[in-house]
C-alpha cells in the first residue's frame, strides 16, 4: 500500500512550493516505493512544471541522474522526461539544464543511449532538439553498428513526418547517410528493405548511393526489384542515379536476374520491367543458375504470356537469334514441360503462336539438329502446339 507523506501529497496536489520546503528541511521520497508509483510522481512533476521540485530531488541525491547506475530506462526520470514534457520553451529550457547536469549522459543502458532511447520512445522531435542541445551525442551505433539514422529508419509504427523530421535533423547533425552497419547496409538499403518510401528522396538528396551494394553484394536497386517489386521506389532510386543492372551480387546475379527469376508477372511487375527495360535493362545478359548460363529471355520465356509479349514489343528482339547451343526463343518455348498441366500447355500454345506471328522460323535447327517441334513432339499436352508448328512449315 502507497505509503502517504507530507512530501508525496504535496507533489499529488501540486502544491510544489510546499515540496520544496519539505525538501529543504530533509524530507524525502519514502524508501521501497514501487516503480509504478515512482513513475506517476515524476511523471505529476513533469506534466505540472514541477521542475524547481525536480531539481531539488536531484540535488538531494533522491532522484538518480547519473545514467550509468541505470539498469533501464523505462524505470527512471527519463522516461517522463521524454514522453510527458510539456512542448514550450520553458519545458525545454528545464530539459536541457536538467540533462545538461545529469552525469554519463551518453553512456549505455540495455545496448542504448538516452538520445537512442528517445528515438525509440517516438518523442518530439523538439525534445530531441533540447537532448542534442544538451549534450547527448549523434555518433552512438548499436550492437549491429547501426548508427542513429539506421535506428530511425528500423522504427515502425511511427508518423511519416516525425520520421522524416528525425532523419533531417540526424542528418544537420553530421549523421552520414551511407555509413555502413554490420552486414554493410547503409540506411537506404533499410528504407528500402522495410518499406519507408517517405525517407527514400531525403537520403538520396544527401549522397545516399543506390548503387552501394552490402555484404551480400545487394544494391538497394536490387532490395527495390528483386525483394519489393516496388516500382514507386525504383522511379525515385533510378531518379537520382541510373540503376547498375551487370551489379554481381554474392550469388553471381543482378537485380534484373534476380527480379526476372522472382516476378510472377502481374500487371505491377509488367509495367516494372517495361521501365527496366527502358532504362537500359538487357534481356541477352546472363547469370549462372545451377552453373549454366541463364538469359533474362531464359526467364521470360517462362512467365505469363503476357509478359514476353511486352518484351518482344518493348525490345524489338530477333526472334530468330539463336544462343550458343542455337535454340532460338521458339526452341525454348516449346521446351517447357507443362508438368502435367493443361494451363502450362495452354501458355506454351499462346507462346508459340506468338512467337510465329512475330516472324519465328519454325525450321531453324539447334546444336543438336532439333527443329522447335521436335521439341514440342515428346509431349502429348503439347499437341496443339505441334500443329501449328507443322502448319507454319508448311506456309
Amino acid at each position: 500500500m502507497l505509503t502517504k507523506t507530507p512530501l508525496l501529497e504535496a507533489i499529488n496536489s501540486a502544491n510544489f512550493t510546499t515540496a520544496e520546503a519539505l525538501i529543504r528541511n530533509g524530507e524525502r521520497i519514502p524508501d521501497g516505493l514501487q516503480s509504478y508509483n515512482l513513475t506517476q510522481l515524476y511523471e505529476t512533476l513533469i506534466s505540472k512544471k514541477g521542475f524547481a521540485v525536480l531539481k531539488a530531488l536531484a540535488a538531494d541525491g533522491q532522484i538518480v541522474t547519473d545514467v550509468y547506475e541505470l539498469e533501464k530506462f523505462d524505470n527512471s526520470v527519463f522516461k517522463p522526461l521524454i514522453k510527458r514534457l510539456p512542448l514550450d520553451d520553458e519545458s525545454f529550457a528545464f530539459l536541457r539544464e536538467f540533462v545538461g547536469n545529469a552525469q554519463n549522459i551518453n553512456d549505455e543502458v540495455d545496448g542504448k543511449t538516452l538520445l537512442a532511447y528517445a528515438f525509440e520512445s517516438q518523442a518530439e522531435p523538439a525534445v530531441i532538439r533540447a537532448l542534442i542541445d544538451a549534450g547527448c551525442r549523434t555518433d552512438f551505433k548499436n550492437n549491429a553498428e547501426d548508427n542513429l539514422i539506421c535506428q530511425v529508419v528500423r522504427i515502425n509504427l511511427m508518423p511519416e513526418p516525425k520520421q522524416l523530421a528525425y532523419v533531417e535533423m540526424l542528418i544537420q547533425e553530421g549523421v552520414d547517410v551511407n555509413e555502413t552497419n554490420v552486414v554493410k547496409q547503409t540506411a537506404l538499403h533499410i528504407a528500402v528493405e522495410r518499406d519507408k518510401r517517405h525517407l527514400i528522396d531525403v537520403l538520396l538528396q544527401h549522397g545516399a548511393q543506390p548503387n552501394e551494394p552490402d555484404k551480400s553484394g545487394n544494391t538497394a536497386f536490387f532490395y527495390a526489384l528483386a525483394h519489393k517489386f516496388d516500382r514507386v521506389v525504383y522511379e525515385k532510386l533510378s531518379g537520382h542515379t541510373p540503376a547498375d543492372f551487370s551489379l554481381l551480387n554474392k550469388d553471381g546475379q543482378t537485380p534484373l536476374s534476380e527480379f526476372l527469376r522472382m516476378m510472377r508477372g502481374g500487371a505491377n511487375d509488367i509495367a516494372l520491367l517495361e521501365q527496366l527495360l527502358a532504362d537500359g535493362a538487357d534481356l541477352d545478359d546472363a547469370t549462372p543458375y545451377y552453373s549454366k548460363p541463364r538469359s533474362g529471355w531464359d526467364w521470360i520465356i517462362e512467365k505469363p504470356t503476357e509478359v514476353l509479349q511486352m518484351a518482344l514489343r518493348k525490345t524489338g528482339v530477333d526472334v530468330n537469334h539463336p544462343d550458343n547451343d542455337g535454340n532460338t526463343l521458339l526452341h525454348k518455348v516449346c521446351a517447357i514441360n507443362p508438368n502435367y498441366e493443361q494451363n502450362k500447355a495452354r501458355e506454351i500454345y499462346k507462346k508459340a503462336k506468338m512467337l510465329l506471328d512475330a516472324g519465328a522460323d519454325p525450321t531453324l535447327t539447334n546444336t543438336q539438329d532439333k527443329k522447335a517441334m521436335d521439341l514440342a513432339a515428346g509431349d502429348n499436352l503439347k499437341a496443339k502446339t505441334v500443329e501449328i508448328l507443322l502448319a507454319a512449315e508448311k506456309k
